[in-house]
């Protein structure tokens, strides 16, 4: 929390206060959280591109029977 930004009384100035501190929140991760978002999100890419080679390949096999009644 900012100690040079008080939390304010009126609601709209309170939502733009509290958007400010998540914002500084966020500007002060460490390298290290940074890196464990990074891998996150590469491993959901990762599984996605998974599930659609899988995906693909079911209906290359599906094509392939097909050709061959």
């Amino acid at each position: 929390m900012n100690r040079n930004d008080p939390e304010p009384e009126r609601y709209y100035d309170w939502m733009l206060w509290k958007l400010r501190q998540e914002e500084h929140q966020v500007q002060e991760m460490t390298t290290e959280e940074m890196y464990k978002l990074e891998i996150a999100e590469m491993q959901k890419t990762i599984h996605y591109l998974q599930t659609r080679v899988k995906e693909l390949n079911d209906a290359v096999l599906q094509l392939q029977e097909q050709k061959d009644r």
